[in-house]
């Protein structure tokens, strides 16, 4: 039987963006969702809670026109999100720069059962 040759994975972790810098109430991109949503109109919130069952801070986005800006570079072809089900309608889109050098955005939303990638 053949061996299966060992992998080398690497993982660039968006948020927090390294060890050191895990409080969330002091990271920029916080600090600017939070200055975005007081000068939009309408209900909008960016805040950092404490959640119950995972006993972590998180960021709670609240509003339709709330939003976190995560820039990052990376090579990898995979990304990984992780989205607590709640009761509220929500939707996460993706923008990024595909093989052929077209900007695409993917779209999830959970209105829906639809997925799509725009270009």
């Amino acid at each position: 039987m053949e061996s299966v040759p060992d992998r080398e994975y690497s993982i660039d972790c968006v948020l927090p963006p390294n060890e050191e810098d895990t409080d969330l109430e002091n990271l920029h991109c916080v600090s600017a969702a939070r200055a975005a949503c007081k000068e939009l109109p309408g209900d909008n919130e960016a805040e950092v809670v404490e959640d119950e069952e995972l006993g972590k801070e998180v960021i709670e986005l609240m509003g339709l026109e709330a939003e976190l800006v995560l820039p990052t570079s990376s090579i990898l072809p995979m990304l990984v999100l992780h989205v607590k089900s709640t009761s509220h309608f929500f939707w996460i889109c993706i923008d990024f720069v595909d093989n052929t050098k077209k900007y695409r955005t993917f779209t999830i939303s959970n209105k829906q059962s639809i997925v799509s990638v725009d270009e």
